[in-house]
């Protein structure tokens, strides 16, 4: 008998093996900010920002695992946003003397190599280009950590570039972008070391994700809880004497911000009256959550039960502070 492989019909339940690999990109212009007696320069050690690309979270919402398998960085001289006119700063000159030196670095023990670079075993150089885009890294990045903080921003422990990554924690912006590893960036333009920061070069850096998903679904972060937010509804019974009496409440509005009292970060979801009359409810991410799944108002009508629709309040809480509201 053939082997029954389809969704939803009978057999048992097998790892999750169907797999998608998307290609996510995002821009930015560095410039220049430091110089010696010899030359301008930009030295710093540079992650790939999963939370960079624009339209990403709706990519990360459909699945439930995900690994940045590798990224390509593309970089060309940008237009320098100045009104003084020297030799020292037309492109031209600043390309011909530019040097982009690249390591790819899993550990990232240092976070300014400087000079240092040339002395990487995979160190690669390169000179701009006025009218192409000069690749200067294609390679595989490692999750760095340590015992028990997955994504922290350290190399004690480098992780295997085939470990999975559960997407639900994608509001948490700080996380995806300091979670994987990157490379050493050191630029030097012989030249322009004698003028202002605010005068040296700029450079367009074009980064280039390859990121692997598996296991389709619709992950509850807070993107996808912002969608479906304005949709919400709670249908409780506010009169313990009369259980046949019905009262809605809808979306209102969300806040994230930190608790002053307790230093955490704090998700709070206001709903009000469907009515119009003066009344609301106010709950954390967790106490509606619980709220939800008990199948009860919470600290409300004595915890009795209600009728909710609507999404789930993610667990994840982003680290920007955000005001959502319905008009």
């Amino acid at each position: 008998m053939a082997r029954n492989n389809g969704n939803g019909n009978g057999g048992p339940s097998r790892n999750p093996s169907r797999r998608l690999t998307k290609k996510l990109q995002y821009t930015e212009v560095i410039k220049l900010n430091n110089s010696t007696s010899s030359y301008a320069y930009l030295s710093r050690y540079v992650r790939p920002n999963l939370a960079a690309p624009v339209g990403a979270a709706v990519q990360f919402a459909a699945y439930e695992l995900f690994r940045l398998k590798s990224f390509k960085v593309s970089v060309q001289m940008a237009n320098n946003d100045t009104t003084v006119a020297t030799s020292q700063l037309d492109p031209i000159n600043v390309a011909s003397t530019a040097t982009i030196w690249t390591a790819v670095d899993w550990g990232a023990n240092e976070t300014v190599s400087g000079e240092s670079i040339m002395q990487y075993q995979n160190a690669k150089k390169n000179t701009c280009s006025l009218n192409q885009w000069k690749c200067i890294v294609n390679a595989g990045a490692r999750i760095n950590g340590t015992l028990g903080v997955t994504g922290a921003n350290t190399s004690s422990f480098i992780l295997p570039s085939n470990t999975w990554v559960n997407t639900a924690g994608y509001g948490d912006s700080t996380l995806f972008e300091q979670m994987y590893s990157g490379y050493q960036l050191f630029i030097q333009v012989f030249g322009p070391q004698n003028q202002s920061v605010a005068l040296q070069p700029s450079f367009t850096i074009v980064t280039e994700l390859n990121i692997e998903f598996m296991q389709p679904a619709f992950q509850n972060n807070p993107s996808a809880f912002t969608v479906g937010a304005f949709d919400m509804k709670m249908v409780t019974q506010p009169n313990s004497s009369d259980p046949t009496e019905l009262r809605a409440y809808v979306f209102n509005r969300y806040t994230v911000e930190t608790n002053t009292s307790t230093g955490e970060r704090e998700m709070t979801i206001h709903l009000k009256r469907e009515d119009g009359v003066s009344g609301s409810l106010t709950f954390t991410s967790d106490e509606l959550r619980a709220a939800i799944i008990s199948g009860t108002s919470g600290s409300y009508f004595g915890g009795r039960p209600i009728v909710y629709d609507g999404p789930l309040p993610p667990v994840a809480i982003p680290q920007q502070d955000l005001l959502i509201e319905s008009l």
